[in-house]
């Protein structure tokens, strides 16, 4: 019996450190560390993010040169290659001020879309019901409409990329929207009701007012049949 307490004393102890490694995510980088008291410069290894100066350092170098805002992963900054795949952890938004040669950053807290350093590619921030942050990767390289995996609800549900700039926007009850994740030729379209927007597979040949215009061009979202059949239904915007 005693030794049967001994372990449960153990277990007690160390239990957390070794069934809860994974209970905990971090949520920024790490801080760097002073060099040798130097409150200019640091020699930490990896990547960190300096109080000082308010910059981000990969092992005693500056990391970011140019503006923008920049996400990392278990794996670390992630680039153009890794946007979307890669599962972002946190994020960074970083400006220049007044003569600074490089930008100086903010860890990113609030929900909003944010524009990368590379044009056109952009995360939409949102809160998460685990009063964390979520990541979704918005391609705006081509205008198209998606839905804020943020919302859930009409307010703010649409998020529409135009000329290389995405919004949020918050549609009216029954607006339709050409699905702009869907890459395939079939009928995808985005439909919102009273209790917000959905993802539809419309079945059938239909004509529909196209809720993403932006002016008089391309009123209409039309779902029509190709012929022969063995081609595949085909969405048209006019």
């Amino acid at each position: 019996m005693k030794s049967k307490s001994k372990i449960l004393h153990l277990i007690a102890i160390f239990g957390c450190s070794l069934f809860c490694v994974n209970a905990a995510t971090s949520t920024e980088l790490k801080k760097c560390e002073p060099k040798n008291g130097d409150q200019t410069k640091t020699e930490t290894a990896g990547l960190c993010f300096f109080e000082n100066d308010k910059k981000i350092y990969n092992s005693g170098n500056s990391l970011i040169d140019t503006e923008g805002s920049y996400f990392f992963s278990s794996e670390g900054l992630i680039d153009i290659h890794g946007y979307g795949d890669k599962a972002v952890l946190y994020g960074y938004s970083c400006t220049k001020k007044g003569q600074e040669t490089s930008p100086s950053c903010t860890l990113i807290n609030n929900a909003d879309i944010y524009e990368t350093k590379d044009p056109k590619k952009f995360y939409n921030v949102y809160k998460n019901g685990n009063n964390g942050l979520s990541y979704q990767y918005v391609d705006g390289i081509s205008d198209k409409a998606i839905r804020n995996a943020g919302s859930s609800s009409l307010d703010n549900a649409i998020i529409l990329c135009n000329s290389g700039k995405c919004e949020k926007i918050t549609p009216k009850e029954g607006d339709v929207f050409k699905d702009g994740t869907d890459t395939t030729i079939k009928y995808k379209i985005i439909k919102c009701s009273s209790n917000g927007c959905n993802n539809i597979d419309q079945t059938d040949p239909a004509v529909f007012l196209n809720g993403g215009k932006k002016d008089d061009n391309s009123p209409l979202i039309i779902c029509e049949d190709k012929t022969p059949p063995s081609k595949k239904e085909k969405i048209l915007i006019i």
